[in-house]
């Protein structure tokens, strides 16, 4: 299966009052920090539906690997399992995209693309939940599959539109995310937020070589055929960006202004020694593979807990950002 990628929540700084300001100044800045807050409330909980569809998603790849894509069940590979890959939709994303949906704060494109995604969201869940009851209960083991079949049939339908509409929804929120985080740069560097300033560029340019596999269409089975001089330049700016955060959080003085201990950023440096280590073997596999003959790369044969996998990546860093979003918190 091909993993797919989580994405940042965002953070915003308050603009807060001061003691000296008059009470209707206070009243104004109150009215903009309520105004922000539902306007960050609203942008985080779409962050959060992005990366619950992903989960979802990369659920769903487990079945169809194993079940097939065609219009017929493979039978002799799901008799082969021990257990059938669930596909879990819990309601709490349905009622969130309905809460983002009915919010007075409007974000026009997200608001649209979020309206045409439930309906199908909701449909894709009903089909789901039958599979896990039809499965959970072993079912499939006295018919034959035969309701397994008709299953299947109904969930690729539906699982056709939902993709369509997830992929312009995730395409919002990433356009919305790019955007936001523009904002977050200036707004820490104003401060003096060194630390949460190259803190996020490094999380973007981890992003970025993410999404340059992803741009490449890079698979288990594709990889080592990767862009060599793109990719590479990627990892160098992950590199910068990494030496300049270390820099950033070797001043105590930065640590104790921006509320931080060793300890939480040990946690996220550990994740990103893994997330790097990964990147690193990712390019000496596609640098070695220029060098080998057509069948030497076709006998090649790479599973998915190996490091330095497309899989192997994109799962050090959904690890990474989910660091990254604590730290943040």
């Amino acid at each position: 299966m091909n993993y797919k990628k989580i994405i940042l929540i965002g953070f915003l700084s308050i603009f807060l009052f001061s003691c000296d300001d008059t009470f209707k100044e206070i009243g104004r800045k109150l009215s903009i920090k309520k105004v922000k807050n539902e306007e960050m409330e609203k942008y985080n909980g779409y962050i959060e539906i992005h990366n619950n569809l992903t989960n979802i998603e990369n659920e769903i790849s487990k079945y169809i690997d194993a079940a097939g894509e065609g219009k017929e069940i493979n039978v002799q590979e799901m008799g082969t399992l021990e257990s059938v890959p669930v596909i879990k939709i819990d309601n709490a994303v349905i009622q969130k995209l309905e809460k983002n949906i009915n919010s007075k704060f409007k974000m026009e494109k997200l608001d649209n693309s979020s309206k045409k995604l439930l309906p199908i969201l909701k449909e894709l869940k009903t089909a789901t939940d039958s599979m896990t009851n039809y499965y959970g209960k072993k079912e499939h083991l006295a018919d034959g599959f035969a309701k397994g079949r008709q299953l299947h049939t109904n969930f690729l339908k539906i699982y056709k539109r939902y993709k369509e509409s997830s992929d312009a929804f995730k395409t919002e929120v990433a356009n919305k995310s790019k955007e936001r985080m523009q904002k977050i740069l200036e707004t820490y560097k104003n401060e003096g937020s060194l630390i949460k300033y190259n803190l996020t560029i490094l999380i973007n340019s981890c992003e970025d070589f993410v999404d340059k596999m992803d741009n490449q269409k890079l698979s288990m089975t594709t990889f080592i055929k990767g862009d060599l001089g793109k990719l590479k330049k990627a990892q160098q700016n992950i590199l910068v960006a990494s030496a300049n955060f270390q820099k950033a959080i070797a001043k105590e003085k930065q640590l104790k202004k921006e509320n931080y201990t060793k300890e939480k950023l040990e946690i996220f440096n550990k994740q990103l020694a893994e997330f790097e280590k990964s990147v690193t073997i990712f390019i000496r596999e596609i640098e070695k593979s220029k060098s080998m003959s057509k069948s030497e790369i076709e006998k090649k044969v790479y599973t998915e807990d190996m490091v330095g996998t497309p899989n192997d990546v994109i799962k050090k860093y959904n690890k990474l950002v989910n660091d990254y979003n604590n730290l943040m918190n």
